[in-house]
């Protein structure tokens, strides 16, 4: 009889998942907030501007201060539909965050220790299995990324509910499509391919074939219908983003899995701790110093187990030979599990390689469709569940029998392999060298060594009590405490290696920027909303600058929290997500290459009334040097300067010369030219590209119209405008699609201004002039995703009308 998931065997195996689990973010639990990289830099401020704008009564579809207007739902990175985004309902920011991290990696954890039982392994196996998935340091590195953490947490619970709906497909379906739609919203299109290959291999090995295929089928439809609200919205700003142009093969290979990493997942912190910089040795190794995802350590005592539990798919031998490792004791189901999971994270490592994969990387450009390999590392966090699976059914294979021979032979290979690996790395360290380290000084090559031979003491360490724990399941007495044990050791062995991969900060080192907002708006003046150019890059953080102090001054962190956080906009942006709008990107890249008085009037034509940057010398206008302090204690003093010539936000101009399409052949490259020409002045002349349009020619002097604003929200501006003769309206805000203005309470025509701005040309007099944003795909996506809802509640509904008609039926017969 298949072991079943009874509620009393759920919570048996949540309990140890859910203690270790907050064990791994312990640093939350004393009022620490997760703050390392992509949380401090991007999502953290992107979600405080997103709860703004929920509270003030608005969708969040724009954000009007970064760059000029970015987009926030159309992102899927940004998670506005995903489920956690209900935290922000009931938790504050940094407490929204941290339940967030916490709760996914428990229900991956959880998710995957129900699936393993539910395929009929035992409740010790499932326990382990769960502890190993969701320990592992592949899936504890995502707390930094949590646009990753929330597709591939969901993918153990599509496994469960999509093999559920193949034998129930009627009643079953619904929550598989409904489970599958989660990743799809978080734009985890990698994690919701991986379930849906996994559970298609899985229904061809299963008897009934063209079920279960039609199944996976109508899941994967089902799912798509319900996440269309995302996709169709995504679509659009693909199209009109920066991600639209495609990308080259050293873009799409950028944070490519290094095949050193390999040893890595057996060894822990084999490069040291990618978060400390003072303890990582490892920066020449990778792509931007640190790797995408953290580590890739899956435990030492994890392979010991998942090696016999690979063995088991082997081939038995010939009768009348006998072997210490069979399928006897696994169930079916789980073999399957085994098999089709294995082949999907092969399949997943093969393409993770990247740039040092030598079938994908023949081309010195791919066309837009390589953008989903973007990054092909972060393709390791899925990798973690097929290993973890092939734990438990290690576990499972071994101790089935109780026979203390069999469980020495089976557990023979894993142990002595992996222990002999570790040991190899300790004999290395003890003779002073550091395996696979770039090129150190003596010092720090000692004491790289010291700290790597520790882990991997550790390690082995681990290795050895789970020996221990396989004695016990063969001797009677203690049979029924080895699987505990065996997930105690799991569960340490992984705690141990992945301290310091979500580290906290105190909340007061986020707290640190708002006097510089203060700063700015008390010298521009009050009711106004100016922008920053983008950043100089700061020093680099050195072994004295405390853990954390990063988040308060990096180019990145300043560029995102100030705007997002104190209402300040930026210009110039660099893009770290690249979706940007079209007009912003080549704006952009014309600032960067341009020099001197060129480049100067690019900012004045993005409206950069002030440049921040690190650069303390004697020709800048720092801040005074009490506010720095204030700001700033620990850091290089931060640099300020007024831009006089800037271009304001609101501006009415008579002169504006029609280029042409942008699209034409020639047009980009003179627009280029003439918006980094210091003799043309941006205050007085601007370019239109349109595929049609006229040029705009009034007479009268610059500087005599007037532009009052009336109403600014995410989704619109009220203005007044007052023109002496025909002339131009500029907003300097993003021209991208969505957006439509009325003159008067009559539709007119946008055109796009120096490359990246919105215009209308206005005949003289007084005009009131509305601009309206409108989500592309918002609409029928949000259409196709009621007919999906309204499909989940349907099917079930007609199934038990129907199975009660054919009752009364018979009833009545």
């Amino acid at each position: 009889m298949k072991p079943s998931a009874s509620g009393v065997a759920a919570v048996r195996l949540a309990l140890p998942i859910l203690a270790a689990t907050l064990a791994a973010f312990g640093g939350l639990l004393t009022g620490g907030v997760l703050y390392y990289r992509d949380i401090s830099l991007l999502h953290r401020p992107v979600r405080q501007v997103i709860r703004a704008i929920w509270h003030s009564g608005h969708l969040p579809l724009m954000d009007p201060a970064m760059d000029g207007g970015r987009h926030l739902l159309a992102n899927p990175n940004y998670r506005v539909l995903h489920p956690t985004a209900l935290l922000d309902c009931f938790l504050g920011l940094d407490q929204a965050f941290a339940v967030a991290t916490v709760l996914q990696v428990f229900l991956a954890g959880w998710g995957l220790a129900l699936l393993l039982r539910r395929q009929g392994a035992s409740l010790a196996a499932a326990r382990l299995g769960g502890l190993a998935f969701a320990l592992s340091g592949p899936l504890l590195s995502l707390g930094n990324l949590p646009n990753l953490l929330g597709g591939v947490a969901w993918v153990p619970w599509i496994l469960l509910a999509g093999l559920a709906a193949r034998a129930r497909p009627l009643t079953g379906l619904p929550l598989a499509s409904l489970l599958a739609a989660v990743p799809l919203l978080a734009g985890g299109l990698e994690s919701w391919g991986a379930a849906m290959v996994i559970l298609a291999i899985s229904a061809l090995l299963s008897t009934e074939r063209s079920r279960g295929l039609l199944a996976v089928g109508a899941m994967a439809l089902g799912s798509m219908l319900l996440a269309a609200v995302q996709i169709l919205p995504a679509l659009s700003l693909l199209r009109g983003s920066e991600r639209g142009l495609g990308f080259r093969a050293s873009q799409i290979f950028y944070w490519s899995l290094e095949p050193a990493r390999f040893l890595e997942a057996l060894v822990p912190g084999l490069w040291g701790q990618p978060a400390d910089p003072a303890r990582w040795w490892g920066g020449a190794r990778f792509d931007s110093g640190v790797p995408l995802i953290l580590s890739a350590y899956l435990g030492a005592t994890v392979l010991s187990l998942a090696i016999p539990g690979l063995l088991v798919l082997l081939p038995r031998r010939r009768a009348g030979r006998t072997t210490a490792i069979s399928a006897d004791g696994v169930a079916q189901d789980l073999r399957h599990l085994l098999i089709a999971s294995g082949v999907t994270g092969a399949g997943l490592i093969f393409l993770a390689l990247g740039r040092y994969n030598p079938l994908l990387s023949m081309g010195s450009d791919l066309p837009l469709a390589g953008a989903l390999l973007r990054y092909p590392e972060r393709l390791l966090s899925l990798v973690a569940l097929p290993v973890a699976v092939a734990a438990a059914v290690g576990w499972q294979s071994m101790t089935r029998a109780g026979e203390m021979r069999r469980i020495l032979r089976a557990a023979g290979p894993g142990l002595l392999l992996v222990a002999a690996l570790l040991a190899g790395v300790i004999l290395y360290t003890l003779s002073g060298g550091v395996p696979l380290a770039p090129e150190l000084t003596a010092g720090r090559r000692a004491a790289a060594a010291v700290a790597l031979r520790g882990t991997a003491g550790t390690a082995l360490v681990g290795v050895v009590l789970l020996g221990a724990c396989l004695w016990m399941a063969g001797r009677r007495g203690t049979r029924h405490l080895a699987g505990a044990c065996a997930a105690g050791v799991v569960a340490l062995d992984l705690l141990v290696a992945g301290v310091g991969i979500n580290p906290a900060a105190e909340r007061e080192i986020l707290e640190e920027v708002p006097a510089a907002a203060d700063h700015i708006r008390t010298r521009e003046g009050a009711g106004t909303t100016p922008r920053l150019l983008r950043l100089a890059e700061p020093p680099v953080p050195g072994e004295s600058i405390p853990p954390g102090v990063e988040v308060a001054w990096s180019r990145r962190s300043l560029a995102y929290r100030i705007p997002e956080e104190f209402g300040l906009g930026t210009s110039l942006q660099s893009d770290v997500d690249r979706s940007a709008p079209l007009g912003n990107y080549f704006l952009r890249r014309a600032y960067e290459k341009a020099a001197g008085a060129r480049r100067e009037r690019v900012a004045d034509r993005a409206a950069a009334a002030w440049e921040v940057s690190f650069a303390a010398g004697t020709d800048a206008v720092p801040a005074t040097a009490d506010w720095a302090a204030t700001v700033f204690p620990r850091a290089p003093v931060l640099v300020l300067r007024r831009r006089q010539t800037a271009a304001p936000r609101l501006a009415v101009v008579p002169h504006a010369t029609y280029l042409g399409d942008l699209q034409a052949e020639g047009v980009m490259a003179d627009l280029l030219e003439k918006l980094a020409d210091p003799a043309l002045d941006p205050r007085g002349e601007v370019f239109i590209t349109a595929p049609t349009g006229v040029s705009v020619l009034g007479t009268w002097p610059v500087g005599e119209g007037a532009v009052t604003m009336r109403s600014d929200t995410p989704v619109g501006l009220l203005l007044e405008v007052e023109l002496p003769g025909p002339g131009l309206l500029v907003v300097r805000d993003t021209f991208t699609a969505g957006w439509r203005v009325e003159v008067n309470g009559d539709p007119q025509e946008i055109v796009r201004t120096d490359m990246a701005w919105r215009g209308v040309v206005l005949p003289r007099g007084r005009h009131e002039v509305r601009f309206i944003y409108t989500q592309p795909g918002l609409l029928p996506g949000a259409f196709l995703s009621g007919l999906g809802l309204v499909l989940i509640v349907g099917l079930p509904a007609a199934g038990a009308c129907r199975r009660r008609r054919s009752a009364v039926q018979a009833a009545t017969a």
